[in-house]
């Protein structure tokens, strides 16, 4: 088992909790679910582990019954998004991270009970869980032609 640093919000940015404990961690993500419940809006707890410099991220998006992830690290460099295989949302969803929002893409929602499953197992293993399946970060579409650098 590996200590996680979450951050979820601003007053974490400098100081991120740290779980110890697959007890820590499930507290956090009850505290984050319900204020995403209150709050009426899908959000992010970003965890990573304490490996060093080049440790993996694991995004756990939380939204009532409903969540999604975001990993990046040895096993998906170029980062990676959960997939329910059939598509549970049919669209992109944002989730927000701190004030910051993050498109997630179709097909990235899974039920809770598998998002704190991975979210266990990444905490188990400090490694991208094997739990659920994974999608590969969707290029981005020019709008009118023009790269989103230039735009």
């Amino acid at each position: 088992m590996v200590e996680l640093k979450l951050l979820w919000d601003h007053q974490h940015g400098d100081k991120p909790v740290i779980a110890s404990t697959l007890a820590d961690l499930t507290r956090v993500l009850d505290e984050v679910t319900a204020q995403a419940a209150a709050e009426g809006a899908r959000l992010i707890v970003q965890a990573i582990p304490d490996l060093g410099p080049s440790a993996p991220l694991l995004d756990i998006g939380l939204a009532g019954e409903r969540g999604a992830m975001y990993y990046a690290g040895d096993e998906c460099p170029d980062g990676c998004f959960s997939s329910g295989g059939a598509p549970s949302n049919t669209g992109t969803v944002l989730y927000y991270f701190m004030t910051a929002d993050t498109e997630y893409p179709p097909g990235s929602e899974l039920p809770m009970a598998a998002i704190r499953q991975a979210a266990g197992e990444f905490m188990a293993t400090g490694a991208r869980p094997s739990s659920i399946d994974w999608q590969p970060v969707p290029e981005l579409e020019p709008v009118d032609g023009t790269p989103w650098w230039e735009q």
